[in-house]
């Protein structure tokens, strides 16, 4: 639930957000504005909301249910409020992506849909995903996969989890710090990809 939760938060924020600003953008590119630049303070300012988001959203849960009683670096609320902001930034990085790609935001709800109930499905807390072929591929681009992974480290899921075992759940230093390290990947890339996009489809005249 909380992985979904960043997924959630992360999306929702920012699927509309480029879409919604086209003609703003459209006229301040025409003037020079960069994409970089522009995406770059979208995300600046999604990832200090994420941030926020999933530093109220953690303790809350943990009020209401016992959390693990050791990290494996950090504090463990510390390990889980990491995890999960990792995991928002990177699907608000894919909500821009998606936004710099549809024709208008009535668009955007039902491709938000269909991209939450992949990151359900693919994320490997319903049911495995290691060692199937395809699904599990596809996982790998999935933030809800490394997000529960790096959560499940810290919590050691695999002694209570009820759908088999997962080598990224293992309590390790360097499966969790790889999990973060994948999802600071996978941001790196969406957003790269929201920029080329809105670089090519919005060129300054003479360049």
């Amino acid at each position: 639930m909380l992985t979904l939760g960043a997924v959630f938060l992360g999306l929702s924020a920012s699927i509309r957000d480029l879409v919604t600003e086209r003609a703003i953008f459209v006229r301040e590119r025409a003037i020079g504005l960069s994409p970089v630049a522009y995406v770059l303070a979208k995300l600046s300012v999604l990832g200090m909301l994420t941030l926020a988001q999933t530093v109220m959203l953690v303790p809350v849960v943990l009020l209401f249910r016992d959390g693990p009683d050791s990290g494996i670096l950090l504090w463990p609320a510390g390990e889980l409020v990491l995890a999960l902001w990792l995991c928002a930034l990177t699907s608000a990085a894919m909500g821009l992506l998606v936004s710099s790609l549809v024709g208008s935001g009535e668009q955007t709800l039902p491709v938000m849909v269909v991209l939450v109930t992949m990151q359900l499905v693919l994320s490997g807390g319903l049911f495995p995903v290691a060692d199937r072929a395809v699904l599990e591929q596809l996982a790998w681009l999935s933030p809800s996969r490394w997000g529960f992974a790096a959560m499940g480290a810290t919590s050691d899921i695999t002694a209570i989890s009820l759908v088999g075992e997962d080598p990224l759940w293992e309590p390790s230093a360097w499966v969790w710090l790889g999990c973060l390290l994948i999802l600071c990947v996978l941001t790196t890339v969406l957003s790269g990809a929201a920029m080329r996009r809105l670089a090519r489809r919005y060129r300054v005249r003479g360049r």
